[in-house]
């Protein structure tokens, strides 16, 4: 998986990317990850299809963007955010360390609907690497 990892913009350019998730089942998508190089942080998403979810498929792409983020790009800060309505997304997160930090009430419509999102960070210092490696699908 590390090999997949796009270059890097340099320090002055800051740009969004969309990293590919390759399973036998197909291609799955981690949602675009955005880079504020102001802050040294990076927020990230993910998005799968109905029938990847449970399958850890999320907890494994978002280790090994954690282990990019911190160990390659130096970054400090980890940003998400999730609807308060997905508490698996929430869990995913919390698995990995991330911290709630607050609720950001009414910014989005999902599914037509106003919704509320939970934003949660992960600080270099705060961040416990798994053990676990990175599975050679």
């Amino acid at each position: 998986m590390r090999n997949a990892w796009p270059d890097w913009p340099s320090h002055t350019q800051a740009r969004s990317c969309a990293i590919p998730i390759l399973r036998p089942t197909g291609t799955r998508r981690l949602a675009p990850c955005v880079r504020s190089l102001r802050r040294v942080s990076v927020s990230v998403g993910y998005c799968f299809d109905d029938a990847a979810w449970g399958h850890g498929y999320a907890t494994e792409a978002a280790r090994a963007l954690l282990r990019w983020a911190f160990d390659t790009l130096a970054l400090n800060r980890v940003q998400a955010e999730t609807d308060t309505r997905n508490v698996a997304s929430a869990r995913v997160l919390e698995k990995l360390g991330f911290v709630r930090e607050g609720t950001l009430r009414e910014d989005c419509v999902v599914n037509g609907e106003v919704s509320h999102s939970w934003v949660y960070g992960l600080i270099r210092r705060e961040w416990q690497p798994s053990s676990e490696p990175v599975p050679a699908h």
